[in-house]
């Protein structure tokens, strides 16, 4: 249902569905299936921080260390200028 909201600023609905799900995947040892859901993301939203975080946590769940670590490159990269990281300042996203 998100994907058909038309395009909008700010958007209808601020925070991406599929973050969520994602990461309720992750909470339940589902990691296969929150990898698909951080790659679909990825897909409409290239080089989203909290979609890569999640993508490479995903794998991490799976045992693909040396997979996570080239989206944790990634996420570095997108998140160069960021104020606040996941899981810091009282923060926990991952």
């Amino acid at each position: 249902l998100e994907d058909g909201l038309p395009y909008m600023e700010p958007p209808y609905w601020f925070f991406p569905n599929r973050q969520l799900l994602g990461a309720a995947l992750l909470d339940r040892g589902r990691a296969a299936e929150a990898e698909a859901v951080f790659r679909r993301d990825l897909e409409k939203v290239p080089h989203n921080g909290w979609s890569l975080n999640g993508l490479a946590a995903s794998l991490d769940a799976q045992g693909r260390a040396d997979a996570a670590g080239e989206i944790r490159t990634q996420f570095d990269t997108a998140w160069q200028r960021a104020d606040v990281r996941p899981g810091t300042q009282g923060f926990q996203y991952f």
